[in-house]
């Protein structure tokens, strides 16, 4: 999947599924904003 141009908007990415997915999605050319209670 081409995410080179994609802003993607992850909630709840500071631990377990969403931070991988965070990590998954920056390596994959996303650009990534992350939000989390801690």
């Amino acid at each position: 999947m081409d995410l080179k141009d994609a802003t993607i908007l992850i909630t709840g990415g500071t631990l377990g599924i969403g931070y991988e997915t965070a990590r998954l999605l920056i390596d994959s050319g996303a650009r990534v904003a992350i939000t989390g209670r801690d």
